[in-house]
């Protein structure tokens, strides 16, 4: 284990950086990461790092450093991100890659800078980077946050050569969130129809695009990817997965399915258990919903959340049970859950 302050920990791998000992600096790095659930470097160190990962070609550390701006809201340091993107372009001493690439492009979408996208855009192209797979799905994630989905992000998409399941994943979450219906259907379907197998993260996608349809055909769309995630036991024990096909079945109305569902699932975490409680609350099914918080507070495997509180504080003033109300008062008193309403 380390044993220096993690604020000095973050300072060396600063300095690191700044001597060009890219090398130590990024294994030190990862050595934090790894070690330290605490270590949060602030925006000074997540940009020298991001140059190190540049330098040296390191495309899974670099995305392990966006995630981490990501998870830690590090917006703040967007401008600083831009700013060393801006001179790694000019000033010649070590040029922007597909890496540095992929990863200034989110940081476009969220400033909402057109010039700064296209300018970018232009650059990727004149590098013969447009065809590359990682930066492709990352312009391509880039115009479908700013709404540019139809025609930019679909050109993009084209003209990835090698598609993954990640280029597929973002071109379906895009038209989904920029309330396109049939487009992200039609494309999930052309997806099974080739050699690329969907992943958790596509079910995730295309089930609340079914939700969205008519009752009948909803029900059924939705019906056929279970059928399909049945058929790979990798799928069909993913948490995540099973999660998204109950919050669709509760959507299009189908209690029992979810129901069904919920019982066989080897594996449930929190989402999975209010998912339920939420669908019984809003579909007035009190007692099950409250039959059901007995359960997960009795296992004592997962603290329930304010999501959980509040639907059945509901749950309780619908029966009028204020005994029931007191023992869940009481039990949120002693865990000390906020309630965020």
């Amino acid at each position: 284990m380390l044993g220096r302050d993690i604020r000095t920990w973050g300072s060396i791998v600063w300095s690191l950086c700044l001597d060009a000992r890219h090398n130590k600096a990024l294994s030190l790095f990862h050595l934090c990461l790894k070690s330290y659930e605490a270590f949060k470097p602030d925006h000074i160190v997540m940009v020298a790092i991001l140059k190190s990962c540049s330098t040296l070609l390191a495309p899974k550390l670099g995305r392990a450093v966006h995630s981490c701006v990501v998870k830690q809201g590090s917006n703040k340091c967007d401008p600083d991100v831009m700013r060393i993107f801006k001179m790694m372009h000019t000033g010649g001493e070590a040029m922007p890659n597909s890496i540095s690439v992929a990863t200034i492009l989110p940081v476009f979408a969220r400033l909402g800078n057109l010039d700064a996208r296209l300018c970018v855009h232009t650059y990727v192209i004149k590098s013969g980077f447009e065809q590359d797979t990682l930066v492709g799905n990352a312009l391509l994630s880039m115009y479908a946050k700013c709404g540019l989905v139809s025609r930019e992000a679909y050109a993009v998409f084209d003209d990835i050569v090698h598609k993954d399941v990640v280029s597929w994943n973002a071109m379906i979450a895009g038209l989904a969130e920029n309330g396109l219906v049939e487009d992200p259907f039609l494309l999930f379907s052309s997806m099974l129809k080739g050699h690329m197998q969907p992943n958790y993260a596509t079910t995730a996608n295309i089930l609340p695009v079914c939700a969205s349809f008519d009752k009948s055909v909803a029900y059924r769309c939705g019906r056929q990817i279970h059928s399909y995630v049945q058929q790979w036991p990798d799928l069909s024990a993913d948490i995540s997965v099973c999660n998204a096909l109950i919050s669709f079945y509760l959507k299009v109305g189908q209690m029992r399915e979810a129901e069904a569902l919920f019982w066989t699932m080897d594996s449930k975490d929190l989402v999975t258990w209010n998912a339920l409680v939420a669908g019984y609350t809003s579909n007035g099914e009190w007692l099950k919903a409250l039959h059901l918080f007995g359960n997960l507070v009795s296992l004592e495997m997962l603290l329930p959340d304010s999501m959980t509180m509040v639907n059945i504080l509901l749950v309780c003033a619908e029966l009028q049970n204020m005994q029931a109300w007191t023992n869940v008062d009481k039990y949120q008193e002693i865990k000390n859950i906020t309630l965020n309403m």
